[in-house]
């Protein structure tokens, strides 16, 4: 098929967005309108004609038009390719200009995921901001973007990639406690009356201590989330800002017509404390 219209529904179960590729190899125009496309697009032959819609991936295509809307998540599933890369290198030429036979070699050393040695940005007890511990690292792909503490003092991590992991008390250990929910980015989170909140591409999500549930702003980017005076405040990019009194089971613009399309990224609390 070379010609290709895409419009509809679009639904992902089973596994994160960002393990999604759509191959159209052999598409020369494609067409997209009125859709959410979860996941990547692989068009390399492709004229894309985006109408409208958003996608919440990555594009590769010949060429692009159009007035959709792309939430830039990354793929991060796996392409059947050949495991050993051949590279090959030919010298044409070459022009001395160190003489000194104590600076040549032939080996290089590189580092991949390095931990610090203690020489630089480790502990150094000087109390000038470098004194960091290196902790705990996720999978392959997976950027920590979001990050607070629980009730019980445990370290709850969000990613870019769509994970969610609660750390022990002492921070040295990781547990991903969210498989299963199928969103490439946890924007926010926020710890309100014992419960975990999740802000995602796709809406507010909320966890009982068993089970993550979306319970609003479906289809909305939700960048930011924070609780002040029992209410919850989310910031939702193209959306501008809602509020829920009942613990995100329903959710009220509270900006006005002007601002209800503004892209909020995040939100800040200004509470005076009288002492």
């Amino acid at each position: 098929m070379t010609i290709v219209s895409w419009s509809g529904g679009l639904t992902v179960t089973g596994t994160s967005i960002g393990n999604v590729l759509y191959n159209f190899k052999q598409a020369t125009d494609i067409t997209i309108q009125g859709i959410d496309v979860r996941g990547s697009i692989l068009a390399p032959k492709a004229h894309v004609n985006f109408v409208s819609g958003v996608q919440n991936g990555q594009m590769i295509c010949k060429s692009l038009e159009g007035m959709g809307q792309f939430n830039n998540t990354q793929f991060i599933g796996n392409i059947p390719v050949e495991a050993e890369i051949v590279n090959i290198a030919s010298l044409h030429s070459v022009t001395e200009s160190d003489t000194n036979e104590d600076n040549n070699s032939d080996e290089a050393t590189v580092v991949v995921n390095g931990q610090d040695d203690g020489n630089g940005g480790g502990d150094d007890g000087d109390g000038d901001g470098n004194d960091w511990e290196y902790v705990g690292s996720f999978l392959e792909g997976q950027i920590v973007w979001s990050i607070t503490y629980t009730d019980d003092g445990c370290l709850l991590i969000g990613t870019m990639g769509g994970a969610i992991y609660k750390s022990n008390p002492e921070g040295t250990e990781f547990e991903q406690i969210n498989e299963g929910m199928t969103v490439g980015f946890i924007w926010a989170l926020l710890v309100h009356n014992g419960e975990y909140y999740a802000g995602t591409e796709q809406g507010v999500w909320k966890y009982d201590g068993s089970t993550w549930t979306q319970i609003g702003l479906v289809g909305m980017d939700v960048r930011s989330l924070v609780a002040v005076e029992g209410k919850i405040y989310a910031g939702v990019w193209g959306g501008g800002v809602y509020v829920s009194e009942d613990d995100g089971a329903t959710w009220t613009s509270i900006v006005s017509d002007m601002m209800s399309y503004a892209a909020v990224h995040d939100i800040t609390v200004n509470v005076t404390v009288e002492l």
